[in-house]
C-alpha cells in the first residue's frame, strides 16, 4: 500500500471554506478512484495561517496513475486553488506503507482501516446536502474495494443481499429518484433488477454503472439548482421539492451503506464507515 501526501497553505479565515472545497474536488476524486483505501485531510491553524495537508491510502503506483497521471509525482490542482492558496508544494510525496496498525502484536480492537470522517462543507443547503449524499455513496462503494468477482456476489444473510446487490439497487434508486423523477426521464419498472445481479452481468460493470448513474445525478441536480425546484414527475400525486429527494436519497444510501459496512466485515474484517 502507498501513502500519498500533498502540503499547502490558506489564510486562516479560509480554512473552513478551502477544506469544503479539498473535499468536494480533490479528496471526491481520490475517493470516486479504483484502488484508493481513503482520503483524509489534516489542518493546523497558526496565528493568520491554515496549513493543509492531504493524505490518501492507494493499492498501487498504477491505481495512483489512473487519478494523476504517468508523473505521480506532480500535484494536482483544481480551478480555485488559486483563489485560496498563498503556499503550495507543487509535488507530492509517496511512501510505502510499513505497518497499517492491526490488531496482530498488541491485541487491541481492529483497527477501523477503512475509517473517514463526514464532510466539514457548510456553505449553503445545496451544497452541504450534496457533500453528505456523496460521502455516503462513497462510502458503498468503497466496501466493494479490493474484492473478488465472487465476494462481491458472496450471500452472507437470509435475505440474500450481497455487496454487489446493494450496488446495483442504489444505481437504480439514483436513476429512478433524480433521473426520473427529478429530471422528467422516462423510467421503465420492467427493466428493474433490483439486488438480483444478473450471473452475466460482472461486477465492473454494475460498479462503473453506479459511478456513472451518480455522475448523471448530480448533472441533475446542478440543473435543477435551488433546493426548493419542484420534481417533474409526482409522487403519489404530490410534486415533492428537490430537497426532499436530496433527504430521501440520502437516508436510502445511508442505510444501505450500512448494510455494506456489515457485509464487508463478514467477507474478510475491514471496518470503518
Amino acid at each position: 500500500m502507498i501513502a500519498r501526501i500533498w502540503q499547502g497553505v490558506t489564510r486562516a479565515e479560509d480554512v473552513d471554506r478551502y477544506t469544503a472545497y479539498v473535499e468536494e474536488t480533490g479528496l471526491a476524486g481520490y475517493r470516486r478512484s479504483a484502488g484508493n483505501r481513503g482520503a483524509w485531510i489534516l489542518t493546523r491553524v497558526s496565528g493568520d495561517r491554515a496549513e493543509f495537508v492531504t493524505f490518501s491510502l492507494w493499492d498501487s503506483r498504477e491505481a495512483i496513475e489512473a487519478f494523476a497521471g504517468h508523473d505521480i509525482d506532480k500535484a494536482v490542482f483544481y480551478p480555485e486553488d488559486d483563489q485560496y492558496l498563498i503556499e503550495r508544494d507543487l509535488t507530492v510525496r509517496h511512501y510505502e506503507v510499513a505497518s497499517a496498525g492491526d490488531r496482530a502484536g498488541y491485541g487491541g480492537p481492529m483497527a477501523e482501516t477503512q475509517r473517514e470522517p463526514v464532510p466539514r462543507a457548510d456553505s449553503g443547503e445545496a451544497d452541504t446536502a450534496l457533500a453528505f449524499l456523496s460521502f455516503a455513496r462513497h462510502c458503498v462503494l468503497k466496501k466493494a474495494d479490493g474484492l473478488s468477482e465472487e465476494q462481491l456476489r458472496r450471500v452472507l444473510v437470509g435475505s440474500g443481499t450481497c455487496l454487489l446487490g446493494l450496488v446495483q439497487h442504489l444505481a437504480e434508486a439514483e436513476r429512478y429518484w433524480f433521473g426520473h423523477h427529478l429530471g422528467g426521464a422516462a423510467w421503465e419498472a420492467d427493466r428493474e433488477h433490483g439486488m438480483a445481479v444478473p450471473a452475466d452481468r460482472a461486477a465492473a460493470d454494475v460498479l462503473s454503472d453506479y459511478r456513472a448513474a451518480i455522475e448523471d445525478s448530480d448533472r441533475a441536480i446542478r440543473a435543477a439548482g435551488d433546493p426548493g425546484a419542484r420534481i417533474a414527475v409526482p409522487v403519489e400525486g404530490n410534486r415533492h421539492t428537490l430537497r426532499w429527494v436530496l433527504a430521501h436519497m440520502t437516508s436510502e444510501t445511508a442505510r444501505h451503506a450500512g448494510h455494506a459496512d456489515i457485509l464487508r466485515e463478514q467477507l474478510d474484517g475491514t471496518t470503518g464507515r
